[in-house]
């Protein structure tokens, strides 16, 4: 259950706690999506290697 649920409730948190920015984007809260990016790397070892140099904005 921990690999699913997990995840899902960080992913939660992050935009429920989300908070307006200066300009008046919507801006989720770091701190979680960080945990959820660490858990992911111990949970699937092997994509882990990837996930660290992917880079979404390539």
């Amino acid at each position: 259950m921990k690999i699913w649920k997990f995840p899902k409730a960080l992913l939660r948190s992050a935009e429920v706690d989300a908070e307006l920015d200066e300009w008046g984007v919507m801006c989720p809260v770091d701190i979680s999506l960080m945990v959820a990016r660490q858990q992911f790397i111990k949970m699937y070892p092997r994509w882990g290697r990837y996930y660290i140099y992917w880079d979404p904005a390539a």
